[in-house]
């Protein structure tokens, strides 16, 4: 052993000997008692948040093409060679209301017109004739009463003369049949003048009857030209120009840009949740008066995503579908969008046009009511924890759910402690220990 080691030893020794001694010391004095807190609380450990009362519109969204509420389509009544056509008459072309855009050879037409007045004016000339008809029996009539009774007369002379002895039966006998060749004019121009209301009444008759015709001549006539009801852009286009064409072919179609309509269908639960929330502001009397959607007061907001680019257009709820598509379980809400035809950027906010595919949301103005989270509610039941920090199962009523949250209507105040986190077995009563966050 070296000299260094062998200093060492010495050294270390009673080092070790004096740190035994001092341990024999302290294990020999009396030990200190160690404080166990008996009354900390026992039981799982969850998430709470408070139920808030604040307003939460509810949002029901869907999806839908968009078309013109105004559309033409220009279909031919009458047939024939087509021999003018706009210029600008082309898919996608703007040309202004009352723009002549097609016209149809009018000459076969006009020939019918010219024809048609000319049977009116002859039927118009009939009934003048009967007029002066009536004229002339009323006063022939007059003359042959006239020479009627002068015959009666002379007759009635003739018959004194032969019973006196003086006139011959031959006499007596031409008289007679002067008399009755006489009543029989008489009665002839009386039946003339008693038929004068029946021909009257035909000639008339006959006069509407070639009204009726010119004024069909006229709308012939007027059906070989094709003008715009109203500022329309140009879709199809199915004709050309010297192209004959046929009665009920369709020629062209334009549609108004000014209003848009999109039809977009959206989950039946989740729009009647829409309607709860509005007719909450409502009294059960109000709630019977409904007759027409402007009345539950919706908004609307239409988007289209072109590209990296969205664009938004305020709409207002028109209609609600009169049935529920079985395939989807949805039902088609109708929303308008007025485009803005004198000022708009072509870039930053363009126009709706057709076809487009949007996406409509439909929302509602709601009350303040009590919001709990969407993840809490189980079934119809919520877990509520209470001032002792115990566990309380409450069950609630749902008005609708929106998002992550939902309305209750009943079983939750405002304030309440909810328990988000998910329980294994809960029981009434048990112990909870709890770390809150807030509803956002």
């Amino acid at each position: 052993m070296s000299i260094s080691n062998l200093l060492k030893t010495k050294i270390m020794l009673p080092l070790a000997i004096a740190a035994g001694v001092g341990v024999l010391v302290i294990s020999s004095q009396k030990p200190e008692l160690i404080e166990i807190n008996t009354e900390r609380q026992k039981g799982p450990l969850v998430v709470i948040e408070q139920a808030k009362l604040a307003r939460l519109d509810p949002i029901v969204s869907g999806f839908g093409r968009a078309k013109p509420v105004t559309s033409w389509n220009a279909i031919s009544e009458v047939s024939g060679r087509v021999i003018y056509q706009h210029p600008d008459l082309k898919n996608g072309a703007f040309i202004p209301k009352g723009t002549l855009v097609l016209k149809i050879d009018p000459v076969d037409y006009e020939l019918v017109l010219i024809q048609s007045q000319a049977d009116l004016q002859t039927q118009k000339m009939e009934v003048k004739r009967v007029a002066l008809n009536e004229q002339q029996y009323k006063r022939s009539l007059q003359i042959e009463t006239s020479r009627l009774a002068l015959t009666k007369k002379e007759l009635a002379r003739i018959e004194t003369l032969q019973k006196k002895g003086v006139s011959s039966r031959s006499s007596l006998e031409d008289q007679r049949n002067t008399v009755l060749s006489q009543e029989k004019i008489v009665w002839d121009l009386q039946m003339q003048l008693d038929n004068i209301p029946t021909d009257r009444a035909v000639s008339e008759a006959n006069v509407k009857v070639a009204e009726a015709s010119l004024a069909d001549a006229q709308r012939d006539l007027a059906r070989t030209e094709f003008k715009l009801p109203f500022n329309a852009r140009i879709g199809d286009v199915n004709t050309e120009l010297q192209q004959v064409v046929n009665q009920q072919e369709s020629l062209l179609s334009a549609h108004d840009m000014t209003v848009m309509e999109v039809t977009a269908n959206m989950p039946v639960a989740r729009f009647l949740g829409l309607i709860r929330a509005t007719t909450q502001h409502t009294s059960e009397t109000q709630k019977m008066a409904f007759n027409d959607v402007s009345d539950f007061n919706f908004n609307s907001v239409i988007t289209a995503r072109l590209g990296k680019r969205s664009t938004q257009w305020q709409a207002r709820v028109t209609n609600i579908s009169d049935g529920i598509d079985p395939s989807s379980n949805t039902i088609g809400v109708t929303v308008e969008v007025t485009n803005n035809m004198e000022h708009f950027d072509p870039i930053n906010s363009p126009l709706m046009v057709k076809d487009m595919y949007v996406q409509v949301d439909v929302s509602a103005p709601a009350k303040e009511q009590v919001i709990v989270p969407l993840q809490a509610i189980h079934g119809n039941q919520i877990y509520l924890v209470n001032d002792n920090n115990e566990l309380v199962i409450q069950t609630i009523d749902v008005t609708y759910t929106e998002g992550n949250l939902a309305v209750v209507s009943k079983g939750v105040n405002a304030g309440d402690r909810v328990v988000v986190t998910d329980l294994i077995a809960p029981v009434v009563g048990m112990p909870i220990r709890t770390v809150e966050q807030g509803i956002e």
